[in-house]
């Protein structure tokens, strides 16, 4: 046998050890991920919490009492809505002025007519928004990509809602009827508590959209009209129901039994997949445990950076997502406590000097008051046309209330169209 057939032999006989040697490794190391994965999942079962999609199965609630009920009555109205609009935003200069919560003559007569041709969608909304639970009743026997299938369906119809309402607001506002408009967006706020019921980042950023919508429309129509008591109280109320962590915490055990159900369903049930889970599970673990945490808490960020830098890739993927949301919940909590303090500063008795007015004053909570952002207080400053009321944002810095590229996070004076349809 020639030497260079020896040395090939040789060298392939290495090769096919280090390769079994390297199988071996990862074979052990995905076995003892999977003990720690099985001792994990015990764990979450024993917290009486979802492990796996199946486990998110409510139990039924009485149609009557189950606000989708009257969501799913409402829904051929509210998309033929959507169809009517639609021309409105094909229209960039409309377009911009809808956004603005600044309709013209032209769109406030479009919305009114498309109100009139469907005038059972209003009331079905809000049944739908007194209704005193909430189920959506999304199958969750179904594989997780038909699911996720289905929920972008779901919360796309949810987008719909929040848009119809505001709307309605919009046009009750220009007929003179601010108190109408206040309620439709006390609806919405209470849709969106409902909302909060729905699994999944996907879903919980949709929920916060439309909360984040109701409180701008609220906003624009407080700083322009006057109020009756019982409206605004009616609103005060339903905001304070916003002020629970359970949301945020229901949004990341719901996220992970669809992502143990997703990696479980894996093709082939790859010899990775042990691995995979186990950095998932460590990413939102971790988030739950700081999920009471303030935006800047140091050891939370902390450990967040850590859980994510020894995460597998699967775990990595999750990173952009979950900052978006977490941003998201912020200034959806920070809006939330500005509307709050806006309503205690137009019920607060008049002084000769309100630019020097202090937040003590408003007797308020102090968590109300509270910058979800870095726990100081809130920033208020009187200003033409009304209050400007916000928070210093992720970037944990007072921008004077600066809202252009979200360098704080806030509301401030925005007076409607009050020209009217009828």
């Amino acid at each position: 046998m020639s030497r260079i057939k020896r040395y090939t032999i040789r060298s392939l006989l290495v090769l096919v050890a280090m390769v079994a040697i390297g199988i071996g490794f990862f074979a052990v190391r995905n076995w003892l991920a999977g003990r720690r994965v099985e001792s994990k999942l015990a764990a979450i079962r024993d917290n009486h919490q979802p492990v796996v999609l199946a486990d998110l199965e409510r139990q039924s609630i009485p149609p009557d009492k189950n606000a989708i009920t009257y969501l799913r009555r409402a829904r051929e109205g509210v998309e033929a809505l959507q169809a009517e609009w639609q021309p409105l935003y094909d229209n960039p200069v409309v377009a911009t002025l809808l956004s603005e919560n600044h309709p013209n003559d032209q769109s406030l007569q479009v919305i009114a007519a498309s109100f009139a041709a469907y005038p059972s969608v209003i009331p079905l909304l809000e049944k739908a928004a007194r209704c005193p639970d909430y189920d959506s009743q999304l199958d969750c026997s179904v594989t997780s990509n038909e699911f996720l299938q289905n929920l972008m369906k779901h919360v796309q119809f949810q987008r719909q809602v929040a848009r119809t309402l505001r709307f309605w607001a919009l046009l009750q506002a220009a007929r003179g009827n601010p108190d109408s408009s206040i309620d439709a967006c006390t609806w919405m706020l209470r849709l969106a508590r409902h909302f909060d019921s729905d699994p999944m980042i996907v879903a919980r950023f949709v929920g916060i959209a439309c909360r984040s919508l109701a409180i701008e429309t609220a906003n624009s129509i407080l700083q322009c009209y006057t109020t009756s008591a019982a409206t605004r109280a009616a609103l005060r109320d339903e905001l304070q129901m916003h002020e629970s962590n359970d949301p945020f915490k229901h949004t990341l055990v719901t996220e992970r039994a669809f992502g143990i159900t997703y990696l479980q369903e894996l093709p082939g049930q790859v010899s990775f997949t042990a691995s995979l889970t186990e950095g998932y599970l460590d990413v939102l673990e971790t988030q739950i445990a700081h999920a009471n945490s303030v935006y800047g808490d140091k050891t939370a960020e902390e450990a967040t950076s850590q859980a994510f830098h020894s995460a597998s890739t699967f775990g990595l993927l999750l990173m952009p997502a979950i900052q978006a949301w977490r941003d998201a919940e912020f200034r959806a909590r920070a809006e939330a406590r500005c509307l709050l303090v806006l309503l205690a500063l137009q019920e607060h008795p008049k002084t000769g000097d309100e630019t020097a007015l202090q937040m003590e004053s408003l007797g308020l909570p102090a968590q109300v008051t509270a910058d979800p952002f870095d726990d100081g207080r809130l920033h208020v400053k009187k200003v033409a046309g009304g209050w400007l009321v916000y928070s210093v944002g992720k970037d944990l810095k007072d921008d004077g209330g600066v809202f252009v590229n979200r360098e704080d996070v806030g509301l401030g004076p925005s007076c409607l169209s009050t020209k009217a349809s009828k």
